[in-house]
C-alpha cells in the first residue's frame, strides 16, 4: 500500500490520575499496540462513523440513517460480546429484543426474562413455553 493511500490520526491522551479516563489509557497501554488499535479503530467506528457520514453527506441521507442502524447493531454486538467476556448475566426486556430484531424503539410491555447459565439443564422443562410465549410477543409463528 502506498503511503498516500493512507490516513494519520495521532492523538496524545494525558488524563489527571485516577480519573475514569485514565483508569481506561492505563489498561490499553497495558495491551499489546496491535490490540489496542483494534479496539480503539473499533469503538471509533461504532460510535464515530454515523457521525463522519453526516459530516461528508450533510443532513437527511438514507445514508446516514442506514449507516446509524448498521453501527447501532454493531454497537450491540460489541456490548453483547463485552458482557460474555465480563460474565455478566443477561435481563432482556420484550422492548430491547423487539428493538434489536426490527431496529424499531416501540414500547411494548414491560416482561423480563433472566438468562442464567448456571441453571442445571433439569430445571429446563418449561424453556419451551417460555421460547413459544417470547415468539408470540415477537410476532413470529411456530
Amino acid at each position: 500500500m502506498k503511503k498516500s493511500d493512507r490516513c494519520s490520526l495521532v492523538m496524545r491522551f494525558q488524563p489527571r490520575r485516577g480519573s475514569l479516563f485514565a483508569e481506561v489509557v492505563d489498561w490499553l497501554n497495558s495491551i499489546p499496540n496491535q490490540d489496542r488499535r483494534e479496539k480503539l479503530e473499533e469503538v471509533c467506528l461504532i460510535l464515530l462513523l454515523p457521525y463522519a457520514r453526516k459530516a461528508r453527506l450533510g443532513k437527511g441521507s438514507e445514508e446516514i440513517e442506514s449507516c446509524y442502524w448498521s453501527t447501532h447493531n454493531r454497537a450491540t454486538q460489541y456490548l453483547y460480546i463485552m458482557q460474555q467476556d465480563l460474565g455478566i448475566k443477561s435481563v432482556w426486556s420484550i422492548d430491547s429484543i423487539l428493538s434489536m430484531l426490527t431496529g424499531k424503539r416501540e414500547s411494548t410491555q414491560f416482561v423480563n426474562y433472566e438468562i442464567d447459565e448456571e441453571e442445571d439443564d433439569e430445571e429446563d422443562e418449561g424453556e419451551d413455553d417460555d421460547f413459544r410465549t417470547t415468539n408470540s410477543l415477537l410476532g413470529i409463528e411456530m
